[in-house]
């Protein structure tokens, strides 16, 4: 016959290694993975597309790293347009700043819909959206994107969804995003008027610089710190 001590003593043991599972997995299901990546924007213009594409040229738009949806972003060629290259972006607002050591969370103050350097960040409805044509997919840098076109009395525009990338902190459109479960990573246009052709856009990848990388996670370790 069985010991009462040793039998309540084996039960108690058993319900504790229980409660010890139940709370190890609630726990590990409820850590939010942190993402690290890195976007960059480009535009291509070419003019007298229905002639030549050799009159053409590239312009660096942004260079955006970022811990989940906290960004330092990097504007190209700032000497040239006389604007402080970087920028510190979180939550609707940023900052300038002329080096990493000057981003703080604590200094935003700018509304992000005043930004008018490097990344734009657009939250409104496409002109003529809702009158889109959706297209066949198509395969672009070994990449299956979903298509539709916007036509204007100035302009044919043809636009691209990754489906492989959800949930960036950046897009040339969230509600394309949404809609079509996925991110807009370029748009083709073409201005008959001017016979002027432009491709807008972006790359992305999980890699960043090791001195990006420390600054995001000091910016947020600060901020959780107050």
């Amino acid at each position: 016959m069985i010991n009462k001590k040793i039998y309540y003593t084996f039960i108690s043991i058993l319900i504790c290694a229980l409660l010890s599972v139940v709370l190890v997995v609630l726990i590990n299901k409820n850590i939010h993975p942190v993402r690290y990546g890195r976007i960059r924007t480009f535009l291509n213009v070419f003019n007298n597309a229905s002639v030549s594409l050799y009159d053409s040229y590239q312009l660096k738009i942004s260079d955006m790293f970022f811990r989940d949806n906290l960004i330092i972003e990097n504007v190209p060629d700032a000497e040239i347009t006389r604007v402080k290259p970087y920028n510190l972006i979180y939550d609707g607002y940023y900052i300038e700043g002329d080096n990493l050591q000057s981003l703080s969370l604590g200094s935003l103050k700018n509304d992000l819909k005043a930004k008018n350097s490097g990344a734009i960040f657009v939250n409104d409805t496409i002109p003529n959206y809702e009158n889109r044509i959706n297209m066949s997919d198509t395969v672009l840098n070994n990449k299956n994107l979903k298509r539709f076109y916007i036509r204007t009395p100035l302009d044919f525009s043809v636009f691209y969804v990754d489906e492989t990338l959800q949930n960036l902190p950046y897009s040339f459109n969230f509600i394309v995003d949404k809609d079509y479960n996925g991110t807009l990573v370029r748009i083709d246009t073409y201005q008959e008027q001017f016979d002027k052709f432009t491709t807008l856009f972006l790359t992305h990848t999980d890699t960043i610089p090791e001195n990006i990388y420390n600054t995001l996670n000091i910016i947020f370790k600060n901020e959780k710190q107050k």
